[in-house]
């Protein structure tokens, strides 16, 4: 609960990868085109801000994918420790209702003691020579 760990580093790195596979392989057509393009015109600054745009879109595409990336890990750390708490909170209550059950065994015990001491020869003395001395003083 302390400390979850999330998704391993292997299972965020191959996240990232499928993910950035795509911007860098449409970055890279154009910039191949214009590659092509600024070798047959002999103009190699004809398309700097149409490549200047497209490094900064793919450059926020990736921003944006480990953003994702990490959102995603975040919400699987907090469903971590929130498993945690879940199997924590029910070995405490487990705990205490056991704890609660021998509570109320103790005036049980206590009474069953006091019963069974109710009866038996020993507890008959004091009646027995009760009546002993009531026929003592008749005769």
């Amino acid at each position: 609960m302390a400390n979850p760990q999330g998704m391993s580093q292997r299972d965020i790195g191959a996240q990232l990868t499928s993910a950035l596979a795509g911007t860098g392989g449409a970055t890279a057509g154009l910039t191949g085109a214009a590659g092509k393009m600024a070798g047959t015109t002999r103009n190699p600054m004809g398309f700097s801000s149409a490549l200047d745009a497209a490094a900064r879109e793919r450059d926020k595409a990736a921003a944006g994918v480990g953003e994702r990336v990490m959102a995603n890990n975040a919400d699987v750390k907090l469903k971590q420790q929130q498993q945690g708490a879940e199997g924590l909170s029910g070995l405490y209550g487990m705990d205490v209702r056991g704890q609660t059950e021998n509570a109320a065994l103790i005036p049980k015990d206590i009474e069953q003691q006091m019963n069974a001491a109710k009866y038996g020869w020993m507890q008959q003395i004091p009646e027995l020579t009760k009546d002993i001395s009531s026929i003592a003083g008749l005769a």
